[in-house]
């Protein structure tokens, strides 16, 4: 529901924007803070093809997103049509209430 409203009856706000911005911003010198942090953020820029500098301009980047453009990002990239859910739990108590989100063919996988 979350996802199919993002881009479409119920997008984002500019107030729940703001709240996630500033979660992004204030997260970010505590993810700097040991040898294996740093070492795991350069990984994900070289795995992701990212610049190294990439980090000095995250604050000014993420400050400037607008929801406009936010909603955008999510049509381009948030097709929930073509999204592949995976559900646990024990089948006889939960499929019924799966059946009604209407999310798709449900499979089942014995474990």
């Amino acid at each position: 529901k979350e996802l199919t409203g993002m881009t479409g009856k119920k997008p984002i706000t500019e107030e729940e924007l703001e709240k996630v911005k500033g979660q992004q911003i204030l997260e970010l010198p505590g993810s700097h803070e040991t040898m294996s942090s740093i070492g795991n953020l350069f990984s994900d820029l070289l795995q992701l093809g990212l610049p190294l500098d990439f980090y000095d301009s995250y604050v000014s980047r993420v400050s400037a997103l607008t929801a406009l453009e936010l909603e955008q990002y999510a049509k381009d990239l948030l097709d929930p049509s073509h999204m592949v859910w995976m559900i646990v739990g024990d089948r006889a108590q939960i499929e019924p209430s799966i059946a009604t989100l209407g999310i798709g063919e449900i499979t089942s996988i014995e474990a």
